[in-house]
């Protein structure tokens, strides 16, 4: 029996190493991909704020055209070439507002502008720096220059540029190098107006190159098809190029080897030290067959009084108590299975309002919100820096307030100091068309933060990106048992068949945390049973229209 017994434990032991083996495997590949993917992830995400700042240079730049001095000074300046004082205020005003775009946009460096002279009199260029180049810069532009095109590098530099069509007049930006640096530091990339250069963490395993691939084989890389926009894992290191702003790539290497080691090798050592000890108790268990069987039984009870019902017995070697574990088994599995169904609804319901509320805390929406205080102070409009100030601050401690369940009126209210703050924000860019909610529903119980967030998309993805003719509308009424609110707006942005794949995406997903309507969407189907729900169609105004469904009989919501 001893011998057999032994055997059995041997085999155990060499299937536990094979199984360790793979387990290490599979743990070092999951890792490479994991880092593949948080790449990319990062690399889109860098693209996607360099291309909302593209989008604000681009939206500030038209509105610095647009204005009174700017026009005034590209019609009439040569009139009053002899009138000194009003020649040099239009001058200063035009070289303010320029101020006025490094101050507000930390990824500017300098700005300049060029207007188109006559016969009689020479171009105007007017500079926040001192340029002794200026005109040939200007020359290079004018050359190059395309509606199309944003970006371009000049001198080992990146230059922004915007130009009416026939090329009378011309704004050209410098970008910062040192907030490209800090912007890619943080997603573990880095930037340096350098043509190519290689440059290294702290633990010597990260290469970048920039721009210009002729110089690869000095940092040993020798085979540029290795860089695509998808990584590729080669060994222990990725490879990856990706194209920002349409004018440099950003060549990145990480090698994965040293970490690789550091990270893995205590656990093989671990595991090392597991089978030696797994060798030891197998010989000691020889001599232990009659005690085995029962002394796992009561171990395994003791387990379950101390509230580890997650517990199993599978030791097989011992058939006659194999009822007596197959009962256990089954008495654990059933409790833990019931206790486990309710904690885990809970948590991801609470793990859904936590992340509802670390969103809603922007620092990007705060950072605007300061930005346009600080500019109305500038000019002395204090009655709307009041305003603006007030409604943010009851914005803001709406949503840090403890309560996940609050009255309809109440959540409709934030959303009035929302709509308040972004009017001041967005001007007349957007036309407001709301009904008020009607008195009767205005105590009906709503999850927290359900309306606010559909209505943030509509800035963030439509009324962002257009400078005028832009419409949100909220409609909200009474149908039989259900309280119904539509909130539209005129993007035309998506299709029928993307508005079809989003209500499929939003029904179907049992995560929370992966999508914002999908978050909306389980928090309302919790509390209120599966009852209340919302829909996504294509609205009236062409653009994308959320319904949502509240009940309102004899169980409101869940409180």
């Amino acid at each position: 029996m001893s011998t057999i017994v032994v055997a059995i434990e041997m085999t155990f032991i060499l299937f536990s190493i094979l199984t360790s083996i793979i387990m290490l495997s599979t743990n070092i590949n999951n890792y490479r991909n994991e880092n593949k993917e948080h790449i990319i992830s990062v690399l889109k995400a860098n693209e996607k704020q360099l291309e909302e700042r593209k989008e604000a240079l681009i939206s500030f730049s038209y509105e610095l055209m647009s204005t009174q001095s700017f026009q005034y000074l590209q019609s009439h300046y040569y009139e009053m070439k002899e009138d000194y004082y009003s020649h040099s205020l239009l001058i200063n005003e035009c070289k303010n507002d320029l101020n006025t775009l490094i101050a507000y946009y930390p990824i500017t460096y300098s700005s300049s502008v060029y207007i188109s002279g006559n016969d009689d009199f020479d171009d105007i260029y007017i500079s926040t720096m001192d340029d002794e180049s200026l005109k040939e810069k200007f020359d290079y532009f004018k050359e190059n220059y395309s509606l199309n095109k944003f970006f371009y590098v000049y001198d080992d530099f990146i230059y922004f540029a915007y130009g009416k069509e026939d090329l009378s007049a011309l704004l050209t930006i410098k970008l910062s190098d040192e907030y490209l640096l800090s912007f890619f530091l943080q997603g573990g990339t880095l930037f340096d107006k350098n043509k190519s250069f290689k440059c290294k963490n702290a633990d010597g395993e990260l290469a970048i190159i920039t721009t210009n691939v002729d110089n690869m084989n000095d940092f040993s890389i020798n085979d540029e098809s290795l860089f695509t926009n998808e990584a590729i894992i080669e060994g222990s290191t990725i490879y990856v190029k990706y194209y920002y702003l349409d004018s440099f790539y950003l060549y990145t290497v990480i090698s994965l080897h040293s970490i690789i080691i550091r990270l893995f090798l205590p656990m093989l050592l671990i595991f090392l030290f597991i089978f030696i000890c797994e060798i030891i108790v197998g010989v000691l268990l020889t001599y232990n067959l009659a005690s085995k069987p029962m002394k796992n039984v009561l171990e395994s009870m003791e387990k379950v009084e101390e509230g580890d019902f997650s517990i199993q017995i599978k030791d097989h070697t011992i058939t006659d108590f194999q009822d007596i574990y197959d009962g256990f088994n089954k008495m654990a599995a059933s409790l833990n299975s019931s206790i486990n169904e309710n904690y885990i609804q809970q948590l991801r319901i609470k793990e859904s309002e936590f992340k509802y509320l670390q969103s809603q805390i922007n620092p990007h929406f705060l950072y605007n919100c300061f930005a346009n205080i600080s500019s109305l102070c500038q000019i002395n409009d204090n009655e709307t820096a009041f305003l603006l100030t007030k409604h943010l601050s009851k914005y803001y401690f709406y949503i840090t307030e403890g309560q996940a369940i609050v009255n309809l009126e109440d959540e409709y209210n934030n959303l009035m100091h929302f709509l308040q703050i972004q009017k001041i924000r967005f001007g007349d860019r957007v036309i407001y068309d709301i009904d008020e909610i009607q008195k009767e529903a205005q105590k009906i119980l709503i999850p927290k933060l359900t309306l606010q967030p559909i209505v943030e998309n509509s800035f963030k993805y439509t009324f962002s990106k257009i400078s005028h003719g832009g419409i949100l509308r909220i409609r909200s009424y009474q149908e039989y048992d259900y309280y119904i609110i539509k909130i539209s707006d005129n993007g035309n942005i998506l299709t029928n068949e993307d508005v079809e794949r989003l209500n499929k995406k939003i029904a179907n997903s049992s995560l929370v945390g992966q999508h914002g309507l999908t978050n909306i969407y389980r928090r309302l189907e919790y509390y209120s049973n599966g009852k209340s729900t919302i829909h996504l169609s294509i609205g009236e105004l062409k653009g994308l229209q959320v319904e949502i469904r509240l009940y309102i009989g004899e169980e409101n919501e869940k409180n």
